[in-house]
């Protein structure tokens, strides 16, 4: 019969597990949103909706 994990051993693991998937993940983010580039905002409508155009 296979040896019986400890509660410390199966935390342990447990904790090794999440540290390596939040380590992934921070890893694999972008590390930086350039400031530089503007929001790209709509152009507004124009002021005479008195027509429709198609």
């Amino acid at each position: 019969m296979p040896e019986r994990l400890s509660d410390r051993q199966v935390l342990l693991a447990l904790l090794l597990t999440l540290m390596l998937v939040f380590g992934l993940i921070v890893q694999t983010r972008t590390h930086h949103a350039d400031p530089a580039s503007p929001l790209l905002w709509r152009e507004q409508p124009a002021t005479d909706p008195g027509t429709l155009r198609i």
